[in-house]
């Protein structure tokens, strides 16, 4: 018999909260699931608020903007929105950036 790859998602929690299950002959590893930093939910009107932070020294040079983040990240928090839209409203969907103030000291 052949090697084969399963992944498999648990149906008794939100999709979000599931950790997937790999699967490969006998061998079974359960993986870490994403996870948004900060999760606000209002449970009476059943909508929720995802905010995910991004550590990145985001640079702007002209018209050209590097250092910033990657599709990667973009997709990931599309995917934190559509996994809670199973079961939420979801009213926000933000992805927050550091910002370095300069600030001044000016004579009164």
């Amino acid at each position: 018999m052949g090697r084969y790859l399963k992944v498999h998602f648990g149906s008794d929690k939100k999709p979000i909260e599931q950790k997937p299950k790999w699967y490969m002959n006998e061998i079974v590893c359960e993986k870490d699931t994403l996870e948004p930093d900060i999760v606000i939910e209002n449970k009476d009107e059943n909508t929720i608020g995802i905010y995910d932070a991004k550590y990145y020294d985001v640079k702007f040079d002209g018209n050209v903007i590097y250092k910033n983040s990657s599709v990667g990240d973009m997709i990931k928090q599309f995917y934190y929105q559509l996994s809670y839209e199973k079961t939420h409203k979801v009213i926000k969907n933000i992805l927050c950036f550091q910002a370095i103030l300069k600030i001044t000291k000016t004579k009164a």
